[in-house]
């Protein structure tokens, strides 16, 4: 009895650590409060991070009026990135609707995927080009050393 009680309690760990989202599912965190840019429903991130990632998020908003958001779950549904950024994207209609402004950058933990979608106003400052580099040069590595909070607050820094 006591081996079956263990075996019930370490799969239901199993399936509680491993959310798996569909562009639905995902906690639109800005629309409760506007003062939140970050979506960790799976607590992937630091508390210190989040409201780093957040402060960020408000100073661009007051500054340039872009709309940038944070989504961190552990994974998604589909499991194609791009596909999930751009429905998560449109879902939201994050930025401003007369200049799409708006920003999304999303990262599946478990698909070891992210993406960053900008919306067509933001194309001219973050081109693909830029937003491969962020990926490549200031999150991935962090990601790759565990750490997806540094990456994620150098992936917002930048």
């Amino acid at each position: 009895m006591r081996i079956l009680t263990t075996l019930i309690a370490f799969i239901a760990a199993l399936a509680v650590s491993a959310a798996t989202y569909t562009v639905d599912e995902i906690p639109n965190v800005h629309v409760a409060d506007s003062s939140d840019y970050v979506s960790d429903p799976d607590h992937i991130l630091t508390p210190a991070a989040t409201a780093e990632i957040n402060s960020l998020m408000r100073r661009i908003r007051r500054t340039t009026s872009a709309e940038a958001v944070v989504v961190i779950v552990d994974n998604i549904d589909p499991d194609d990135i791009d596909m999930f950024a751009t429905e998560l994207f449109g879902e939201w209609e994050l930025g401003k609707s007369d200049t799409d402004n708006g920003l999304l950058v999303l990262v599946a933990k478990d698909l070891r995927r992210a993406a960053i979608r900008p919306g067509y106003g933001l194309e001219g400052v973050l081109p693909d080009i830029v937003c491969a580099g962020i990926l490549k040069n200031r999150m991935f590595p962090e990601f790759r050393r565990g750490d997806y909070s540094a990456g994620l607050v150098s992936a917002s820094e930048a």
